[in-house]
């Protein structure tokens, strides 16, 4: 059975106005504000069920500013949905976050564009910032008093602005007491369209905070899980750097099978960006007449059956249509960034183009290091294999054929790509004599 994830949009209310806000275009200069009545919630939470939804993300606007937000909760916990919710943080005040755990909201994120004043107010207006941190505090304070179970976390959106603040995410997340930190980017869609070339990060910028958020990161003990938004060749980069596995993401796009975008007046779609100006390409040439279906006007059955949802879904799934991203081609891993990028400027396709430069500089150094066997292990020789004991670490290690051989190599002085020409020659001899 697939498990389904809804991301909601309850409202299109909001109290800031964000210089890259991705629903602008959706939302902004409306002369009356969408979001559902109790009747038309519970329509919509019905289909959700029916759809073998599990999980609902509310995001808006602002969803503290729904005025429905706690019957939504309410009945989100009687269908046995878990809850997460994104929010600006600057209205949940004690009262309010009181009301979000008792109502078992399982995860809170707050948006976030700099771990200082000066570049996160750039984005959100004078006073956020201190309005969030101040919020913030209160959250974690109560959490704390009350020992409740909500996940407290932040997740910082990079711009050019908030290169050198972003930098200290770590520490910032350590010192408010959080759960844990998420690092993004600010992409070219939305309000960010008209300042992007101020707004934008380049890879090696994006690059040179990945790389202290990591090591600062590595040195972690409080506890404080980290998100970053990653490929696979920049999770390879960062494993091969730093020795740390993280999650990486877009393994093929989910748009329509597992996940689904619901608009404040109800409208379903695969996907946030099919519904703006991204995804005009596929709209004008596969969805070109069809419109999109409404969780109130429709069943699932009619959703995931109708011309949009099947036209979507074929375009999406279609590898052919992503014969002109040559990098991904190409590219062992197989994950595929969003189709609606579709053409050689996708963000996904040159962070993974430079993480490939990253990890053969790494590489190359590493052929020309070298390695000495640490004091602490307790070595075992055996007729044909080496057992190698980690005091320490508590691990143990059995070596046997080329194993046992590079282990027999290593000296300090040898490089690895001494060791590796050795055993090149060695495997050539033993091909001559069989």
């Amino acid at each position: 059975m697939i498990e389904r994830i809804a991301l909601w949009d309850i409202t299109s209310q909001c109290n800031l106005k964000c210089k890259h806000c991705y629903n602008e275009e959706r939302y902004w200069g409306k002369n009356k504000y969408n979001e559902l009545s109790k009747e038309d919630i519970d329509k919509v939470l019905s289909s959700l069920i029916k759809m073998n939804a599990t999980a609902l993300h509310l995001l808006g606007g602002e969803p503290i500013l729904c005025s429905n937000i706690e019957y939504i909760l309410k009945k989100a916990k009687e269908n046995n949905l878990q809850v997460t919710m994104v929010s600006n943080g600057t209205l949940i005040d004690e009262k309010i976050f009181k009301k979000l755990c008792q109502l078992e909201l399982t995860a809170l994120s707050i948006s976030m564009d700099g771990t200082d004043q000066e570049s996160h107010d750039y984005i959100r207006g004078n006073g956020s910032f201190n309005k969030t941190i101040e919020n913030l505090k209160t959250m974690v304070k109560y959490k704390k008093e009350n020992n409740v179970n909500i996940i407290i976390g932040i997740a910082l959106t990079l711009t050019k602005k908030s290169i050198n603040s972003a930098k200290n995410l770590i520490k910032f997340g350590e010192e408010l007491g959080i759960d844990g930190v998420t690092l993004a980017y600010v992409t070219n869609e939305g309000k960010a369209k008209e300042d992007y070339s101020n707004l934008g990060v380049t890879e090696e910028e994006k690059f040179s905070v990945i790389d202290r958020v990591i090591s600062d990161y590595k040195n972690n003990t409080t506890g404080l899980s980290l998100y970053i938004d990653a490929r696979q060749l920049l999770g390879e980069y960062i494993f091969k750097k730093y020795g740390i596995k993280i999650q990486t993401t877009n393994l093929g796009c989910k748009g329509g099978n597992s996940r689904f975008y619901i608009i404040a007046d109800g409208t379903i779609l695969p996907c946030s960006p099919v519904g703006t100006t991204m995804g005009k390409f596929i709209k004008e040439k596969y969805l070109k007449g069809f419109n999109p279906p409404n969780v109130l006007e429709n069943n699932f059955l009619e959703i995931i059956e109708s011309n949009y949802f099947i036209n979507f879904y074929n375009f999406a799934h279609n590898i052919e249509n992503y014969n002109i991203l040559n990098p991904c081609k190409e590219c062992n891993y197989n994950c595929y960034p969003c189709p609606l990028l579709y053409n050689i400027n996708n963000p996904n396709v040159k962070e993974c183009l430079y993480a490939k430069k990253k990890i053969i500089e790494i590489e190359s150094l590493m052929l020309k290091t070298s390695f000495s066997k640490k004091d602490n292990l307790r070595i075992n020789t055996l007729k044909d294999k080496i057992e190698i004991i980690d005091f320490y670490n508590q691990d143990k290690y059995i070596l046997e054929d080329i194993g046992f051989d590079i282990w027999n190599l290593i000296d300090g002085i040898k490089t690895v790509e001494d060791i590796i020409n050795i055993i090149k020659k060695t495997i050539t001899l033993i091909m001559i004599f069989i």
